[in-house]
């Protein structure tokens, strides 16, 4: 695309002609056990083995892959094949917004597979996995970091997740158990 033709221009050929960026960085051996790959718009079953292989998280960002008319993102495949896929943002270069709310719902109008309960997980407790802090934050269970936001209940005939997932505002932040003075 035109970003590979201004780098030729430039005499800058990238070295993954012909190979996945996966498959590149295990030929370099750059590939190390839960490596994050980001985005990962594109891959095949190799690059899926490379991802099993390394027990890596791949972080999807729906905001970012539909502002680049991205072909649909093999959520399916990575979730059959067991890959963690947590949500990201990416940055206000290719999104509106930073809004983790906004991700989620994007989330779910791209995948009618996903229940708002997979999406929750998708940017709370897959985040932590990707980040290999499963054991401290993520969810709420005892013993973990209390590391959470609370949300008004606007929506009285949904579900309490799906509160969360379609939340605008937050009423309070709570990081390690102590509330945060609103802003």
């Amino acid at each position: 695309g035109p970003l590979f033709e201004f780098l030729a221009s430039k005499g800058k050929t990238p070295p993954t002609i012909g190979e996945s960026p996966l498959h590149y960085l295990h030929r370099m051996k750059l590939l190390a056990p839960r490596t994050m790959a980001v985005h990962a718009n594109y891959l095949d079953d190799a690059d899926v083995e490379l991802l099993q292989k390394y027990q890596m998280s791949v972080v999807h960002c729906p905001g970012s892959h539909a502002y680049f008319g991205h072909d649909r993102f093999p959520l399916g495949l990575l979730q059959d094949a067991g890959v963690n896929v947590a949500l990201g943002t990416d940055s206000l270069a290719s999104n509106h917004s930073l809004s983790m709310f906004e991700q989620m719902r994007l989330a779910l109008d791209a995948y009618a597979e996903l229940t708002p309960e997979a999406v929750l997980r998708m940017a709370t407790l897959h985040g932590a996995e990707a980040l290999g802090m499963a054991k401290e934050i993520g969810s709420l269970a005892v013993g973990k970091r209390a590391n959470l936001v609370g949300v008004p209940m606007r929506y009285p005939k949904k579900s309490l997740v799906e509160n969360a997932v379609f939340g605008e505002k937050i009423s309070f932040s709570m990081i390690r158990g102590q509330v945060l003075p609103s802003p």
